[in-house]
């Protein structure tokens, strides 16, 4: 199976803050840089100020932040081998799109000869995946199903919430299902994660889509692992 390579070997630098939702300060080879900061949501509960991240370098001058932070890491600067948890949301569907041309996901849906098609319009949502009768929403989830090194800060872990407008998306996914259909949520993680999707079933207590999962809307899971290289499948 192909994996799905970066145009580039991805740049270490160190993050300095995180400014706001959209831009970090990260030290690149001694200097301060803007970058861009591809999620709008909290990245786990830590502080991300002192951590490692992973950088694309766009090798535009016209850009307002010449680099985008793809990952970052819970061990120290120093460390060798690092772990690192993507942050990409933007560039999460095209690792799931690349997989699923692959049929790297069988057990979830078979893609052998079919087209796989992105942002197909369902109502008044704009959805992620079709495949054959099946539509697929991805969602990637910045949570940190790990522990915590003593040396990094945490922030109060939140009580679960999904978005309004990912609502709308599952909402729609129901509405709009034919009894020939499937609609599937896919949970990303771009890091291994084994714990499943239970804390997102105490998400949906939270939320009105529960019943959608009640008609037939499936979940599945994705863990991919990220390095300066490539995004590989772990499952």
């Amino acid at each position: 199976m192909e994996t799905y390579k970066f145009n580039q070997i991805l740049k270490e630098g160190i993050i300095i803050e995180r400014q706001h939702s959209f831009i970090m300060i990260v030290e690149v080879d001694g200097e301060e840089e803007r970058c861009f900061c591809p999620c709008i949501s909290s990245i786990g509960h830590i502080k991300l100020n002192g951590r490692p991240c992973l950088l694309w370098d766009s090798n535009n001058p016209n850009r307002k932040t010449r680099y985008t932070v793809k990952a970052v890491s819970l061990n120290k600067p120093e460390d060798k081998n690092k772990k690192w948890f993507g942050i990409d949301q933007i560039e999460s569907n095209k690792y799931v799109e690349h997989y699923l041309k692959q049929n790297a996901f069988k057990d979830m849906i078979d893609t052998e000869g079919k087209e796989v098609l992105h942002e197909q319009t369902i109502g008044n949502s704009r959805l992620d995946f079709k495949v054959g009768n099946t539509y697929l929403e991805n969602k990637t989830i910045l949570r940190m199903d790990v522990e915590i090194p003593d040396y990094i800060k945490t922030k109060k872990k939140q009580k679960p919430k999904l978005s309004n407008h990912f609502q709308k998306h599952i909402a729609e996914l129901n509405d709009s299902l034919q009894e020939h259909e499937r609609a599937i949520l896919i949970g990303t993680f771009l890091y291994d994660n084994s714990n499943n999707l239970k804390e997102d079933a105490e998400e949906r207590k939270y939320s009105n889509i529960n019943y959608a999962f009640e008609n037939g809307v499936e979940s599945y899971q994705i863990n991919f692992e990220i390095n300066e290289r490539e995004v590989n499948k772990l499952l």
